[in-house]
């Protein structure tokens, strides 16, 4: 059975619109790609970029975020809030000294109280699979780090694309022109 998440936003000409460009979410997409199995379109040249910068068995790290059954990130562990925090350097710092206590209490009520068995190893030992995690991610960036410095101008230009549309009344083609897995309607 097919699974979506709905987000109602109400008349857009009233929507709070902005744009961040936000590295902590393309870092996700990135892992989630290139290690987690779950295709985000990432260039091949890309993928093969960061399956290299990476020690082997990385992926045994993101196994419990990524497997088929319960496939998430505990908001404790994503370096995208705030999302108006753009040095991901800060957030990848902080992200490794989530304290093990933060990310067990999330689990529990992230599953309400019965943690599946893919987080078992996670939360026996919390602290070491949040530095290792840590750790991945910040092993990653340093690789994309500087693919995201060089595209500033074409973020600046999305930018530029999206406010124009809000201003013109052309928002609703940029929302459904997100892409292939988000549908846009009404």
């Amino acid at each position: 059975m097919g699974r979506f998440s709905e987000l109602s936003l109400g008349p857009l000409e009233t929507a709070p619109v902005s744009v961040v460009a936000q590295p902590g979410v393309t870092l996700m997409s990135l892992v989630a790609d290139a290690l987690g199995g779950r295709s985000q379109g990432v260039l091949p040249a890309w993928r093969r970029l960061l399956r290299s910068a990476v020690p082997e068995g990385a992926e045994a790290v993101l196994r419990p975020l990524f497997a088929r059954e319960y496939s998430m990130v505990p908001d404790c562990l994503t370096p995208t809030a705030p999302l108006w925090e753009t040095d991901l350097r800060v957030q990848l710092e902080r992200l490794a000294e989530v304290p093990p206590s933060q990310l067990s209490q999330e689990l529990e009520t992230d599953f309400r109280g019965t943690v599946p068995g893919q987080w078992q190893s996670v939360v026996d030992r919390p602290k070491a699979f949040i530095h290792a995690y840590a750790a991945l991610l910040t092993t990653m960036w340093e690789a994309f780090g500087p693919i995201w410095a060089r595209a500033g101008s074409l973020l600046d230009q999305e930018t530029e694309r999206v406010g124009v549309a809000v201003v013109s009344n052309a928002l609703p083609s940029v929302l459904a022109g997100l892409g292939p897995k988000i549908r846009f309607a009404g």
